[in-house]
């Protein structure tokens, strides 16, 4: 409308008129003070609904709610209030009557969050194996290459590549 308003087409006066209002409303794990209200609120719905009438909520849950992040918002507090009410058997909801889902969300919402697993290089990791291996076999056999060959369980040829691939120095006996 506002472009309606620029164009010269609407008229502003009538623009405030026919325009929404927006209300803006934090999230209820912002709205602490809210709660026991809006709770209250519910449960008191239910017993409108039913034969059954509870009076409150146990001193108890409240510590519980108001820990609790609500990602539902008043949805989720309507629902957890509803499943309550209807398992309750005293004159009020107290923390065992509170739905599992919610009890195991506040417990969720406690716990750290998962370690992340480092990756583990492979590549790296048997590059660095291979090339101790070919180290500690030529120092054994006094960099003797057929001696060390033989101890790794491969040929010459092999060795000598994978010495050159691994950038290992071919040294002597003798130049220590």
């Amino acid at each position: 409308m506002t472009a309606a308003v620029a164009a010269g087409t609407l008229r502003d006066d009538l623009e405030s008129f026919l325009g929404t209002l927006t209300i803006q409303l934090p999230p209820l794990r912002d709205r602490e003070a809210d709660l026991p209200l809006l709770a209250q609120h519910f449960l008191g719905e239910q017993n409108r609904k039913h034969e059954k009438q509870l009076s409150g909520f146990a001193p108890d849950v409240w510590p519980s709610m108001q820990r609790h992040a609500w990602p539902g918002n008043l949805d989720e507090l309507q629902l957890v209030v509803q499943e309550a009410y209807e398992v309750a058997s005293d004159k009020q909801i107290k923390l065992a009557d509170l739905p599992f889902r919610f009890r195991t969300a506040l417990e969720a919402q406690d716990s750290p969050p998962p370690i992340s697993i480092q990756p583990l290089p492979l590549d790296e990791m048997l590059l660095r194996v291979e090339t101790n291996a070919i180290q500690i076999a030529l120092e054994r056999s006094k960099f003797n290459k057929s001696k060390a060959a033989e101890i790794l369980g491969i040929n010459r040829p092999r060795l000598y590549r994978r010495m050159e691939q691994l950038g290992i120095e071919d040294r002597e006996e003798g130049a220590l």
